[in-house]
């Protein structure tokens, strides 16, 4: 081999390099595409819940009930075995236990966010079965360990259940003229556009900023400006604005799980006195914390091998 060859082939094999790495990188990301493409595709083809209309209104001021729930996966023993309670409105129940011992299996199943759960569920002396699944959800919150958080600011992000409420009633008195026709793509384009700005203003009279303001800085979120992008936050503040939109929304029953466990003594003080006031004010409140007692529960239960004792 001649002294040019050398170098041609050496020159060759260096530009040969980097295109067959950006090709192994190409058939990863395929793969990985590949993967959820297909958990989409299960999400879409996933049935639909089936809801009824909505009963009619009930005072919920009265005691929530678990009675005799059981969970379990398909192979395994069981997450949750004959477990029951009764919390009364107005107190605060404290569920401790080890890491994977069903204290958020229990709290999903009474959110009816696990159909898979046996048992049942009352509120009020009424049983879950007897509301729609909207109507009891708007009564039972859950706030899960990891923040969701949508919008583009913090006041965005606190005020869309109302936001989400102004654009179910406006859709619901909006007649649809093109439903006859099937042309109904262009008006609703128009339409849902001026939905949305009006969906925003009136989401804002419901719950002005020195509203939103004060509950977050009576959590210790004084620094948190209500223009800031939610994406922004510490995992610690996206917890408190999870918790303070939760709050504003008013249930009968909330399901916090572990909302104090990535903040400072201090600022779970706060956070603890808050919902405290909130149970004061009729809020039964089911908090699953692994921080020491802070008094503030009315009762504390551990849940074990799927067992309270």
């Amino acid at each position: 081999m001649t002294e040019g060859e050398f170098v041609s082939f050496a020159i060759y094999n260096t530009m040969s390099i980097s295109p067959v790495r950006r090709l192994g990188r190409v058939i990863s990301e395929m793969s990985k595409a590949g993967v959820s493409v297909s958990r989409i595709g299960e999400i879409l083809d996933a049935p639909c819940e089936q809801d009824k209309p909505d009963v009619k209104a009930l005072p919920m001021d009265g005691d929530i009930v678990f009675d005799h729930v059981s969970f379990r996966y398909e192979t395994g023993p069981d997450v949750l075995s004959d477990v029951s309670f009764t919390i009364p409105a107005g107190s605060s129940f404290g569920i401790l236990g080890g890491t994977g011992s069903g204290k958020s299996s229990l709290l999903t199943a009474f959110a009816l966010l696990n159909p898979y759960a046996d048992g049942t569920f009352t509120l009020d002396g009424a049983d879950s079965s007897s509301f729609s699944l909207q109507q009891w959800r708007r009564n039972v919150a859950y706030l899960p360990q990891k923040p969701m958080l949508m919008g583009d600011s913090v006041a965005d992000t606190i005020r869309l259940p109302w936001t989400l409420a102004g654009r179910r009633a406006d859709e619901a008195s909006a007649p649809d003229d093109h439903a006859a026709t099937g042309k109904k793509t262009s008006a609703r384009r128009g339409r849902f556009s001026r939905l949305f700005r009006s969906e925003q203003s009136q989401a804002k009279l419901a719950l002005p900023d020195q509203l939103i303001r004060d509950t977050l800085d009576a959590m210790g979120c004084e620094d948190i400006d209500l223009a800031r992008a939610p994406h922004d936050l510490s995992g610690g503040q996206a917890a408190r604005v999870s918790l303070a939109r939760t709050l504003l929304t008013r249930p009968a029953v909330l399901l916090a799980d572990e909302v104090d466990a990535g903040l400072d003594d201090d600022n779970a003080d706060k956070v603890a006195s808050l919902m405290a006031s909130a149970a004061a004010g009729g809020m039964a409140i089911v908090r699953i914390r692994h921080r020491p007692p802070d008094g503030r529960a009315t009762r504390i239960v551990t849940l074990s091998s799927g067992r309270l004792s």
